[in-house]
């Protein structure tokens, strides 16, 4: 005999056909389907940065595929698949909010992964009020500085750049120019490294800042040279304003060091304008770079997927990020209490929940990533020894 129970839930019809009278096994069929989590991308999908977007994007997808085929995100006798969606905010602060409500009336995510500084810090003072976790691809100091107890920053911050100048001061560079766009991330980057560099015995002898929106470096460069540094430092730019001011650089005849700070990574930078003007480029690595037994797969699994593209550390973080979900609710115990979930996160993120081995914990809102300075050379990012 066949019982045919019909179940209204939100709206939806669902019909359970039991093969029994048992209504054990009807509930064990009922244990069995999984909810769904949402998480949201939102970052720059078009324009100059789409490359970056593009990247980030696919790292996620790849997490979310992996750990649905490994059993979902598991609460008790429930599991719940992570279903992933993206937006497009270009580099635009204006958008990024349009985009989290268009997200929000959507998807009703849990999270939003936000792809960089322009959009992250707009998105901070709405998460407690609209009821999400962020996490931030931010370098911003004030990204966690006053702490919002819903935003992670999942990515390094300005103040990690550290051993890159003590590389360059081992290098015997004492006078540095600073070049910097309006941007927040960019104007915050700048000073702290000018004071860092204070602290380490050099000298800033030019700063210049640019409109954000620049297309053309010639003026803004053609100013900072005039200051005669023996090395240029610049934050806040992805790699393909990177490799335009690299560019602009060595075609005005500058033969000094250039570092770009955690925006950049180099192996996009290298392939837009090659290895002689890349050369010697000074870059923040990670132990992406550094290597070790997770992330060489990890890596070796990058150029079996994709092919031909210069994926790198921006992708194994992006990936990393439904992993923090992940731990945060299955230490929590629950999908629905936010401060609970980011508790759990700090509790339970370490180096055995980091499928890339790429974060060793998380305190006060921040991920731990361990760096090192690495150099350009014969067109490789490698670490400095």
């Amino acid at each position: 005999m066949r019982k045919f129970l019909v179940c209204v839930i939100g709206g939806i019809f669902l019909l359970c056909i039991c093969m029994t009278l048992d209504p054990g096994l009807c509930s064990a069929q009922a244990a069995k389907e999984r909810g769904k989590i949402n998480f949201v991308y939102l970052g720059p999908m078009s324009g100059s940065a789409a490359a970056y977007g593009e990247e980030q994007f696919a790292g996620i997808q790849l997490a979310a595929k992996d750990i649905n085929s490994a059993g979902g995100i598991k609460v008790g006798d429930k599991a719940y698949d992570l279903q992933v969606y993206a937006l497009d905010v270009e580099e635009s602060p204006e958008k990024s909010v349009t985009r989290m409500n268009e997200a929000i009336s959507l998807y009703h995510p849990l999270a939003f992964h936000v792809g960089h500084s322009m959009a992250a810090m707009p998105l901070k003072q709405f998460a407690k009020e609209k009821g999400f976790i962020l996490l931030g691809v931010s370098e911003v100091p004030a990204f966690t500085e006053p702490r919002n107890p819903l935003c992670v920053r999942a990515w390094v911050k300005v103040a990690d750049q550290g051993p890159m100048l003590d590389y360059m001061r081992r290098l015997g560079i004492n006078k540095i120019g600073i070049l910097a766009h309006s941007g927040e991330v960019s104007v915050k980057w700048a000073q702290v490294c000018k004071d860092m560099w204070g602290k380490r015995g050099g000298t800033v002898v030019g700063e210049v800042t640019y409109p954000v929106e620049s297309t053309d470096f010639t003026s803004p460069v053609t100013k900072l040279l005039s200051s005669n540094p023996e090395a240029i430092a610049a934050g806040g730019h992805p790699d393909v304003r990177a490799a335009n001011i690299l560019k602009n650089i060595r075609e005005l005849g500058f033969k000094g060091k250039v570092f770009f700070g955690g925006a950049c990574r180099g192996p996009r930078m290298i392939n837009l304008i090659g290895k002689e003007l890349a050369e010697g480029t000074i870059l923040v690595g990670t132990a992406f770079e550094k290597g070790g037994p997770k992330i060489d797969a990890f890596k070796k699994r990058m150029a079996s997927l994709y092919p031909g593209k210069p994926y790198g550390l921006i992708y194994a973080v992006a990936y990393e990020a439904p992993y923090l979900i992940k731990a945060g609710v299955e230490q929590a115990k629950t999908v629905t209490d936010l401060n609970k979930i980011t508790e759990g996160m700090e509790k339970a993120v370490g180096p055995n929940t980091s499928p890339t081995g790429l974060f060793s914990k998380l305190a006060n809102g921040e991920v731990e990533l361990n760096l090192y300075p690495v150099e350009v050379r014969n067109g490789q990012v490698v670490p400095v020894q």
